[in-house]
């Protein structure tokens, strides 16, 4: 439910992001390179898109740990979230409660913390492993299995 919700969010947060990135002047210079269309879009627009909304989707990935209309909207009779139990210590009358639930915001604030360092590790190692992929040039699978067939072809024992 909450995916459901927030890619509007995302697809409206992308739409100033491509016309910035104009990304029919990206295509056609990548065309010319040799890319397709394809790897136009994964090599070339793809990560300056990514990058520029990295800071919605650690957004969407903090809502999302800290959501509370959601959670009482689906599951009012199922077991509460972790937002949702502080939410309901901080609108709890007895005020016994408020330190439990300034600990579990502190809690909460260090829950949103690490997956936000996490997400940062994560994009950090998947750009590692692909940086050469993406710098490598036109030749993918197909260009490599040519390459291959031409060696074969002229092969001399």
């Amino acid at each position: 439910m909450l995916a459901f919700k927030e890619v509007p969010f995302l697809l409206l947060m992308s739409v100033p992001i491509l016309q910035q990135l104009k990304v029919d002047q990206v295509e056609k210079v990548s065309h010319s390179l040799g890319y397709s269309s394809q790897q136009a879009w994964w090599k070339c627009v793809f990560p300056q898109w990514f990058r520029k909304l990295r800071f919605p989707i650690l957004a969407v990935l903090t809502y999302g740990l800290s959501v509370v209309d959601v959670a009482l909207i689906i599951g009012p009779t199922n077991p509460p979230t972790f937002a949702v139990l502080v939410w309901q210590w901080f609108s709890d009358p007895d005020l016994s409660l408020l330190s439990r639930a300034a600990a579990g915001a502190v809690v909460l604030f260090g829950l949103a913390s690490l997956l936000i360092a996490f997400a940062r590790l994560v994009e950090w190692l998947v750009t590692q492993y692909f940086r050469r992929w993406q710098y490598s040039g036109r030749c993918g699978w197909a260009c490599r299995a040519r390459a291959c067939s031409g060696l074969l072809l002229h092969w001399q024992p």
